[in-house]
């Protein structure tokens, strides 16, 4: 079994937002869309750029490319369009937020 890591308390982080985090001492950030909770490497596809929430999107404040904060998908450029960020396992066990120090790696059709 994977080794499970606090991150947050999910009640912490309301419908919307984004935490920041270390992951493996790399800059990392938790969201949560609708109660559902993901956590991304906070590295751009684009540039490397750092994330933050606006109005729902994912979005790098370097260049301002949006993301999906459910998949990580790359929705406007200068992101590659068939990119995504890097996403990190989690877990959610009474009220707490925990990753699973593994990347989730997507195939992509």
């Amino acid at each position: 079994m994977a080794q499970e890591i606090f991150i947050a308390k999910s009640s912490d982080i309301k419908d919307g937002e984004l935490l920041k985090f270390k992951y493996k001492g790399r800059s990392a950030v938790l969201v949560n869309t609708k109660g559902n909770f993901k956590a991304f490497i906070d590295y751009c596809t684009h540039a490397g750029g750092p994330l933050c929430m606006e109005e729902g999107k994912l979005k790098c404040i370097t260049h301002y490319a949006l993301f999906n904060p459910e998949t990580g998908d790359a929705e406007t450029l200068p992101a590659p369009l068939n990119s995504s960020l890097m996403e990190i396992k989690t877990n959610i066990k009474d009220d707490k937020v925990y990753h699973l120090n593994t990347i989730v790696f997507k195939s992509k059709k």
